[in-house]
């Protein structure tokens, strides 16, 4: 009944007080004055569902990694197995594979796996972040058939010299350091940022697993992580633009056993090492703009499985993998008039994986070629209606898919413009199988298909200024059909296999609000967002199955978050509602104790900011993750943390 009661609370508060995407809502940190900012959209933005997660959350967010923003600011779906583990994106009710990420227009989703790992990517390393939903996303490419994450890195061209430094410490032994700093001229800017992360992540929990169900210390699940970005950017004059950024990130982690584990004793680790490399350069005319970006990517994983026995430790698992990606991309735009524009982007992709268990001497080596063409042309028929329409072929080791349209329209029926737009999206996408969905040894299958997908978006936002407030809403719903949908299943030969065995119907809805006061020393805000989310599966593989028209395991169908800010001469108060429905863990949803119960955590931030002189400023915040020490797994007999606190000191100059 609690559970209901936090549901019902968030979509009120999303019906009753919002704001479109994108809007400026006060955050918790950096508090200014409220401007008006006029300008055209750009035509070839309309007809997108797309959500733009602005600066001051952002901020708020900074020590986080994309994880926990994604789960503070939006309806997508984290499905994380605990702090520092894996944490991966469900959008829309699909697969984490079917979530497209790019950083600098670079696609960094593991060729191997097709999927990222969120919490891997902190958010001091990125300037801005955008969704594209649904439909939207073949716009930054294919593959992504519940959507796609951007992010990028932003030059600061009005500052000579900027910095930032920041320590954080914690419960459970968590320690973090953050640092940056940069600053040039109107020509030339550079910046580097560093991050450093540790915690034992030993926190007590209750175990409903094994009896006597007593309160435990978690064990073997201590992590360090450290990484940094640099970034160039040169303003070569003539319209030219020249940008490097690189990436590095180490992670060595401890995996704890899950709460059922009954052995002697377990050993389970995992390193990751990552380099990301991308150059871009752009050169702007008065009616045509076009850009070139080619990267270098390379990954490493160690994974170790070991368990004890009577006699010695027996390794299950030793294995590395190792990915090389090369990426290329080129971009033409061509704007006849201010209010049409025809693009054309050609991308051009090669990887080559090579994965070995060491123990087993199991592993395979292949390489993967992508070559890939979008066609599209964006038209504002009147000041009410614009649209555009979208054409994909993609060619991959010699197959190619099938084309892929997306057609979108937009229909602006009030007089100011951005007031209320309405919007509907059709689009068929397609999804090529990972690397080890072809070729993992043993259970890979070189003959599956792509994974197609068909969906439809209808999409309002309103927003409305009037004296202090800013009052909006955002609401989406959404179809999409899957077929094809690959997935692993116990085979004859006692292993499993990768196989094109569902045809999966994904429908629900999303709906952002925001309300924002502002007056001479206060700034109030109210936002929140809501997901109901319905994927199930239409099709039966056997007569004893009973998948039939069930939620696919780990998905939620109701999801929201509601978050209370409210500044008043430098202090800043943040109160953070998250809400996660029931899950099953089986095909057959059943009522068993593999059912995930609902949950609701409760966070909260205060703190001061204190300034000195015109350009340096200190805040320090206290936050209180969990307030209620909810007992709840996110991931079946994994614990989480009960109440736990946060220090920070942040000094900016």
């Amino acid at each position: 009944m609690p559970m209901r009661r936090t549901l019902l609370a968030i979509v009120l508060l999303c019906v009753t007080c919002g704001a479109a995407a994108g809007q400026d809502v006060a955050g918790s940190v950096h508090r200014i004055d409220g401007i008006t900012v006029r300008g055209e959209r750009p035509v070839r933005e309309a007809g997108l569902t797309r959500t733009e997660i602005d600066s001051t959350q952002l901020a708020e967010s900074g020590t986080a990694s994309m994880a926990e923003l994604l789960t503070r600011h939006t309806p997508l779906f984290i499905k994380t197995y605990g702090q520092g583990s894996m944490a991966t994106v469900s959008f829309r009710g699909t697969a984490p594979s079917h979530t497209q990420v790019e950083w600098n227009g670079m696609n960094i989703n593991n060729p191997m796996l097709g999927q990222v790992d969120f919490s891997l990517l902190p958010v001091w390393f990125v300037d801005r972040v955008e969704l594209l939903h649904g439909g939207s996303s073949l716009q930054a490419g294919a593959g992504a058939l519940g959507g796609t994450v951007v992010m990028g890195s932003v030059p600061r061209w009005d500052r000579r010299f900027y910095g930032t430094v920041a320590q954080s410490g914690g419960s459970f032994g968590t320690w973090q350091t953050f640092v940056a700093a940069g600053g040039g001229s109107r020509k030339v800017q550079a910046r580097v940022r560093y991050l450093y992360e540790r915690a034992r992540n030993d926190f007590r929990f209750r175990n409903i697993a094994v009896p006597p169900f007593e309160r435990v210390r978690q064990q073997n699940a201590d992590y360090e992580k450290h990484g940094a970005t640099a970034d160039l950017f040169w303003n070569a004059g003539r319209g030219h633009m020249l940008a490097l950024s690189a990436w590095y990130h180490h992670a060595d982690r401890n995996l704890p056993h899950l709460m059922s584990f009954q052995g002697k004793g377990r050993r389970e680790t995992q390193t990751d090492d990552e380099l990301r490399v991308v150059l871009r350069w752009s050169k702007y005319w008065r009616k045509v703009s076009t850009g070139l970006s080619s990267g270098y990517a390379t990954t490493g994983i160690d994974y170790l499985l070991a368990n004890l026995t009577d006699i010695e430790w027996l390794t299950n698992i030793d294995s590395r993998s190792t990915v090389h990606s090369l990426y290329n991309k080129y971009r033409v735009e061509w704007r006849p008039s201010e209010r049409t524009a025809l693009r054309a982007v050609l991308n051009a992709d090669y990887h080559r994986v090579r994965t070995l268990d060491r123990r087993s001497a199991e592993g395979y080596g292949a390489s993967r070629t992508e070559l890939g063409l979008t066609l599209s042309a964006h038209h504002s028929f009147t000041s009410v209606v614009a649209g555009y329409v979208l054409l994909r072929g993609e060619l991959s080791d010699g197959s190619a898919a099938p084309l892929m349209p997306s057609l979108g329209v937009e229909v602006a029926p009030l007089r100011a413009r951005d007031r209320l737009r309405l919007r509907l999206n059709l689009t068929r996408n397609y999804h090529r199988p990972t690397l080890n969905d072809l070729y993992w040894l043993p259970g890979g299958n070189p003959a599956l298909k792509p994974e197609r997908g068909y969906t439809g978006d209808v999409a309002a936002d309103y927003a409305q200024a009037f004296g202090r407030w800013t009052l909006g809403v955002t609401a989406a719903g959404y179809v999409s059909a899957i077929d094809d949908w690959i997935a692993w299943r116990p085979s004859d030969y006692r292993y499993w296999t990768a196989d094109n065995i569902r045809e999966v119907l994904a429908r629900g809805a999303e709906l952002t609000a925001v309300a924002s006061y502002r007056a001479s020393a206060w700034t109030v805000s109210l936002r929140g967002n809501y997901a109901y989310t319905r994927t199930t599966n239409r099709n039966a593989l056997s007569a004893s199955d009973e998948s039939m028209g069930k939620q696919l395991i780990y998905i939620p169908m109701h999801k929201g978050s509601a978050m209370l800010s409210a500044a008043w001469r430098g202090f800043y108060l943040d109160y953070l509602c998250t809400a996660t429905g029931e899950r099953f863990t089986t095909s057959s949803n059943e009522a068993t104790r593999h059912r995930l119960p609902a949950y609701d955590l409760h966070d909260v931030t205060l703190g001061r900011r204190f300034g000195f002189g015109t350009t340096v400023g200190l805040d320090v915040q206290l936050r209180v993750n969990n307030l209620f020490g909810r007992d709840y797994q996110a991931i079946l007999w994994r614990a989480m943390p009960g109440r736990n606190f946060m220090l920070t000191a942040k000094l900016t100059f």
